[in-house]
């Protein structure tokens, strides 16, 4: 797991709340048991305040589980952004795992099918968010996904 803060200011000047993002990948994430682990880590940011990003890879070995079914059926010329859309049925698996643990632990969430725009913002993001010489507008942006979300709480 990985976290990292930002704080900031909205555009009235006024303070955002923190911004938390935490990555859960494989090694956190090896099985289904790992879930209410991960939503209890996500709870005790939550109680500080902080709004929670939780990026979550797939299962360990489930990528490797699908490109490999990739390789089966498409062979040498599956096209690339075939295989990359497969190989996210992992992380899409994952995050409504996620999302599920989250509720039974009393939170809501959004996962990524219901916060529009989070492919672009995930893909953009190649360095880390504090890097970032926008890390400010960035950390706008994902809090209006956040007040959006919670606007129109469908998840």
């Amino acid at each position: 797991m990985t976290p990292q803060g930002l704080d900031g200011a909205d555009e009235a000047g006024g303070e955002l709340p923190r911004l938390c993002v935490l990555k859960f990948g494989s090694s956190v994430l090896e099985r289904e048991e790992d879930y209410p682990k991960v939503a209890l880590e996500i709870y005790r940011h939550v109680r500080q305040g902080e709004k929670v990003v939780a990026v979550v890879s797939a299962l360990a070995g489930q990528t490797d589980a699908l490109l490999t079914q990739a390789q089966r059926v498409g062979g040498d010329v599956a096209p690339d952004a075939l295989v990359a859309r497969l190989s996210r049925v992992g992380e899409l698996h994952s995050a409504a795992l996620m999302a599920l643990a989250l509720s039974k632990a009393g939170l809501r969430s959004c996962t990524p099918a219901a916060v529009a725009g989070c492919d672009d913002f995930c893909t953009r993001q190649r360095r880390p968010v504090s890097a970032s010489s926008s890390a400010v507008d960035d950390q706008r942006r994902v809090h209006g996904r956040f007040q959006s979300c919670e606007a129109n709480w469908r998840c």
